[in-house]
């Protein structure tokens, strides 16, 4: 069995080690900022998988887009269709940006859809890594993709210079692509407003890794988040306390369940993206406890991340495939979660069902959620008695509203209406 605490070591030493090489390279190299973020997984990969080469894309066509959109509206992604609908007012409607990977390009009044190239960009710069691994998928990444967010940023110019939008909501201000239209919003001036895409943690050691970096730098230039707990925490990591603006959150709502549930274990797969040491001392001793004592579980996919070794582990009866949005039914058909490090343990909670917390590397009180319903656990052992103890459990929802209240202040409706009053309060 591999050690917990060697494992939770290496993992801190590659974070450390990611971020001192990503942080070095994009200071000699600022022209490639937007791509912080990959780049930091780029190297943590690249150290976690001794020899992990990051594959060149195949070039595509494209599709030249007009870059006009007319009467006033607002840019969104990755916002649910039931919010847009309320944030849609005097007259200013949504504009919906996709970017895909198909060879289709085209602009409607109330979308984009915009494909990627995968232009092969000969990376000229020269820059000597520390890691010669690191050096060259560094390369690739930029090869793969600076094209494309260039022909992007180009796009978004053209636009706003036609008619630039009223402001920008995203679901999160990380990844590349969002990044460059952040960028673009802030030449303009147009305000950028991101929501809060998961819990956020405690600020601590042996967090998951880049947890921090899932939330700052803010580079919008407001987030809309959940409760206290998520401003407080983002005061702490350095985002001044006035671009963050409480919100709640608008796909909860806490309500009473007549569903006959399944007394069964579901199961809510982590993304543990390159942990492998970490998934195996996850799941190997949970699933061997839980077959030995003839627990019945299921485990639901979580963006088919871990599929193929779950696949190996347990009878695919046993599966519930991933599929987008489904996560709130499935909970609700079943009488006891178990989860790793993920919000579905609150919203578990928040959907009236008791949950268990699997700490499975001994990383501590990391989300700092607690509840009468919710029962942490660092050895496997203590499943059978703990699974016993709260399979029958049935949640009072005034209970749960007090147990969330510094989590998330707003549900549902509130929240929504939260929400739209201070985006129009802001522009």
């Amino acid at each position: 069995m591999v050690n917990k605490d060697k494992v939770l070591n290496m993992q801190n030493e590659w974070e450390r080690k990611a971020k001192h090489i990503t942080d070095k390279f994009i200071k000699s190299n600022p022209e490639f900022d937007e791509m912080n973020y990959s780049f930091l997984w780029t190297a943590y990969h690249t150290l976690r998988n001794n020899g992990f080469k990051l594959l060149s894309k195949n070039e595509k066509k494209h599709y030249f887009l007009s870059g006009k959109v007319n009467g006033k509206y607002f840019i969104q992604r990755g916002i649910k269709k039931e919010l847009l609908k309320k944030i849609e007012k005097n007259g200013i409607r949504s504009h919906n940006f996709y970017i895909t990977s198909k060879n289709i390009g085209f602009q409607l009044p109330n979308k984009t859809i915009f494909p990627l190239s995968y232009k092969n960009m000969k990376c000229d710069i020269d820059f000597k890594l520390e890691n010669n691994t690191i050096n060259s998928n560094f390369k690739t990444l930029i090869n793969n993709n600076f094209a494309d967010m260039k022909r992007l940023n180009d796009l978004l110019i053209k636009m706003f210079n036609h008619n630039k939008p009223r402001f920008i909501i995203l679901s999160e201000d990380r990844t590349k692509y969002n990044r460059i239209i952040v960028k673009a919003a802030r030449q303009f001036r147009v305000p950028v407003f991101i929501l809060q895409h998961g819990i956020t943690p405690k600020v601590k050691a042996n967090q998951m890794p880049f947890a921090n970096e899932s939330f700052a730098p803010l580079y919008g230039d407001y987030i809309l988040v959940w409760g206290e707990n998520a401003k407080q925490y983002l005061r702490e990591i350095g985002i001044n306390e006035n671009r963050i603006l409480i919100c709640g959150n608008p796909n909860y709502n806490i309500v009473s369940n007549k569903i006959a549930r399944k007394k069964e274990l579901l199961i809510i797969d982590q993304q543990f993206i390159g942990q492998k040491n970490e998934m195996e001392l996850s799941y190997k001793p949970l699933i061997e406890v839980l077959n030995n004592n003839k627990i019945p579980y299921k485990i639901y996919l979580r963006m088919e991340y871990n599929k193929k070794y779950i696949e190996g582990l347990i009878n695919s009866k046993c599966i519930i495939k991933w599929k987008k949005g489904l996560i709130k039914k499935i909970i609700k058909e079943y009488s006891l979660t178990l989860g790793f490090y993920s919000t579905a343990i609150m919203e578990s909670v928040i959907n009236l069902t008791p949950s268990i917390s699997f700490d499975s590397m001994n990383r501590g009180d990391v989300m700092g959620f607690h509840s009468k319903y919710l029962k942490c656990i660092t050895d496997v052992d203590e499943i059978v008695k703990v699974y016993k103890t709260m399979i029958n459990i049935s949640p009072e929802m005034d209970n749960v509203k007090e147990d969330i209240e510094n989590h998330i202040a707003y549900y549902g409706e509130d929240a929504a209406k939260k929400i739209v009053n201070s985006i129009y309060g802001k522009i």
